[in-house]
């Protein structure tokens, strides 16, 4: 008689255990592939806070020149009447990939430090930004929190938190200068 009353119940068990094996599955999908970001190499980067139309850059830009942080002067460009001279450079952060967390360094530390240019680092990271928005359940009150900045590569991508924080929905306001040896 228990046989009859399980497979009696089968179309229900069914009804039940798939939906949360399908979501069990997409979480497994989603997930599994971040685990694999590991990027060996910490990074350097400036980030600007500065918004609107009234920006005219900085007198300095960093560079790296034989493995060397550099302060290189910037394009020259008259500044107009109502506009306030530009500050000497952008503050510049260390970014710690194994515990996903910036700080703010001085020139002379940057100095100390021997960096490799390049968008990519020498295991093949790149960080860009990425807008994620929740896509169909924007429609039942999603948000869009997951836009950020990330490590990726081959199609995978971790978020950077530290690096994310203090960044609004204007992109170009981070700049990577170059990932420490």
């Amino acid at each position: 008689m228990k046989k009859e009353t399980l497979l009696g119940n089968l179309p229900l068990l069914l009804g039940i255990a798939l939906p949360i094996l399908f979501v069990i599955s997409i979480s497994l999908a989603i997930y599994l592939p971040t685990l694999s970001i590991k990027p060996a190499h910490d990074f350097l980067y400036t980030q600007d806070s500065r918004s609107g139309y009234s920006y005219n850059g900085y007198q300095n830009e960093y560079h790296i020149e034989s493995g060397k942080v550099t302060l290189v002067p910037s394009e020259a460009r008259t500044l107009g009447a109502n506009e306030s001279p530009r500050p000497s450079a952008p503050r510049l952060y260390y970014y710690n990939t194994s515990t996903n967390a910036a700080r703010e360094i001085s020139y002379e530390e940057a100095q100390a430090l021997s960096v490799i240019s390049g968008p990519t680092s020498p295991d093949g990271y790149l960080v860009e930004y990425r807008y994620n928005s929740s896509g169909i359940f924007d429609l039942f009150g999603g948000n869009g929190d997951g836009s950020g900045y990330y490590v990726t590569k081959g199609g995978a991508g971790k978020k950077l938190p530290a690096l994310s924080a203090g960044t609004d929905s204007y992109r170009g306001n981070v700049a990577i200068i170059g990932w420490i040896k």
